[in-house]
């Protein structure tokens, strides 16, 4: 674990940020003064411009910033081209497990599905302390979390037993171990994925029942998913971005599971009638969504707005189709549903201008 790249990721986002508005700043005056909204003598725009051109050289230098558009253009590029490499090298790692494997005995197998995990966690750090913006880390980070869930699923079929929560328990901590240090989102996200699979497995564990029955009932992992929410800030204190990272898989593996035992009743542990449990669970997405929706605006969080009007929007579309598909002539379903379309669609206009005005200083 390394303090100088959490302070270094965190700090080139920070950066980031700053040239980012230096850009925004530059473009607004040109704006406002060809309209005539604002004069500036030229020695003024000259140490406006002197001052920003110095502060994005030391940017520069110091956290490797974007400077420029395009810059950020091809910085995106490089985070996709870094995710596709990561998967590259993790696919490549088990076409050799696979092409060679069975040339191997038992112990020197477990040997190196060990070593694949831990050579790349060495690669994340030898690489963050060679490089400010972590691209390669970041390949290595995948990799290294990627070859430890293929360890697993591997070990589970050569010994013929099941995987069991231990490991997601394992996944979690490992992946957390990765993810915190450096600012690797993705890995953040999947990791906090195995560790609701591991609370909620450890849950029916406990029961007496195996831990994949947590998949097939999902109401103590909808219920993990949304008390997960509860860590958020404290993820947001180590990483701005881990907060809304957070936010994002609570809602979606919540709102995944509602809408499930909000049309599947069996999978429901209440004791009620299936049809009974339907309709609790649809009264509960559709107060979740809409107070996820509107806490979401009022606090700013776009991918708590996006999750929340899309799983409000597939909601009200499964339930359209439930009420009307067998009740009227399909050309009347087919209107109706238009019409409700294009109202949703106006609301959510509203909703988005709302959250525009929101952001706007």
């Amino acid at each position: 674990m390394s303090d100088s790249a959490r302070r270094r990721g965190s700090d080139r986002a920070d950066a980031q940020r700053r040239a980012n508005r230096i850009r925004a700043f530059r473009a607004e005056l040109d704006a406002l003064m060809s309209a005539g909204a604002v004069s500036l003598t030229a020695e003024q725009r000259e140490s406006i411009a002197r001052h920003h051109e110095l502060l994005l050289q030391r940017l520069a230098a110091e956290h490797d910033v974007d400077r420029t558009v395009a810059a950020g253009q091809l910085s995106l590029g490089m985070q996709v081209a870094s995710f596709f490499a990561a998967m590259a090298l993790t696919a490549a790692v088990y076409s050799l497990v696979a092409r060679f494997w069975g040339r191997l005995d038992l112990p020197l197998q477990a040997t190196l599905l060990c070593a694949f995990p831990l050579a790349a966690l060495a690669g994340v750090e030898l690489a963050a302390q060679r490089e400010r913006t972590l691209y390669i880390s970041s390949i290595f980070a995948l990799t290294a979390y990627g070859t430890y869930w293929l360890a697993i699923f591997v070990l589970g079929e050569l010994l013929n037993v099941p995987i069991p929560a231990a490991a997601l328990w394992g996944g979690t901590l490992f992946g957390l171990a990765l993810a915190l240090p450096y600012g690797f989102r993705v890995v953040l996200g999947v990791a906090l994925v195995a560790f609701l699979l591991a609370l909620s497995g450890s849950v029916f564990q406990a029961a007496g029942v195996p831990w994949t029955a947590a998949i097939e009932f999902p109401e103590p992992l909808t219920a993990a998913a949304f008390l997960l929410l509860i860590m958020a800030p404290r993820f947001g204190a180590i990483h701005r971005s881990f907060a809304g990272v957070t936010r994002a898989v609570a809602f979606s593996v919540g709102f995944l599971g509602l809408l499930l035992l909000s049309s599947a009743g069996p999978a429901s542990l209440l004791p009620t009638p299936a049809r009974v449990s339907e309709l609790i669970y649809q009264g509960v997405i559709l107060l979740a969504s809409t107070t996820a929706l509107t806490v979401g605006i009022r606090r700013r969080w776009r991918e708590t707005v996006y999750l929340a009007a899309g799983a409000l929007t597939v909601f009200l579309l499964g339930r359209f189709v439930d009420w009307f598909w067998d009740a009227v002539p399909r050309f009347v379903f087919f209107l109706l549903l238009a019409g409700t379309a294009f109202a949703w669609l106006l609301t959510l206009r509203r909703l988005r201008t709302r959250l525009v005005a929101g952001e706007t200083p």
